[in-house]
């Protein structure tokens, strides 16, 4: 399953170009493959279970690896490039531009690396960037979101809506008609 999720930032601004550290994105991050971790390990459906966090920007990771204590292989898309996991969360992090992910071929990495499922953790702010960049590769991102959102793959949290973000998630990953990794 792919599943994207919609993280809203406390003031809805993407303030550099290399990217900085999401603190609410690393936590959720951290808690969801926790999670799936000890879901996985109470029930195993897979030999040799695997995680992976990667983010585009480092900024990201090491705001990652501040808040996570679990098994998952943490680094950056380039960093992972020949590597794969079970369950992959790519936390887009937050920048002015979307510079690495208008590459095709990181952006090809970053969503190839997942076995069985990948969520991406898109900042807000990531939305009004994407929709006027002309990168033939941030195009098919935004196609994938289209399709993710028609398929209910899109947990956006942004508006106040009440639950745990998650349960949305994993109930979203659990989904048949989630978009196959």
């Amino acid at each position: 399953s792919i599943v994207l999720v919609i993280v809203p930032i406390q003031d809805d601004s993407c303030p550099d170009s290399r990217g900085i550290g999401d603190v609410n994105a690393a936590r959720l991050s951290s808690a969801l493959l926790q999670k799936l971790e000890a879901k996985e390990r109470l029930s195993p459906s897979v030999a040799n279970y695997s995680t992976m966090f990667m983010s585009f920007y480092k900024n990201q990771v090491d705001t990652f690896r501040r808040s996570y204590k679990g098994i998952a292989k943490i680094g950056t898309v380039d960093y992972m490039q020949g590597d794969q996991a079970d369950d992959v969360v790519l936390s887009l992090g937050r920048s002015t531009g979307m510079g690495w992910m208008a590459n095709p071929a990181r952006l090809n990495v970053a969503l190839s690396r997942a076995r069985r499922r990948i969520v991406i953790i898109m900042p807000s702010c990531c939305i009004d960037v994407l929709t006027y960049m002309q990168s033939s590769a941030l195009q098919f991102f935004l196609s994938i979101i289209h399709v993710m959102d028609q398929l209910g793959g899109v947990v956006d949290l942004r508006p106040a809506q009440s639950g745990d973000a998650l349960q949305q998630i994993l109930r979203c990953l659990e989904q048949p008609n989630c978009l196959p990794a």
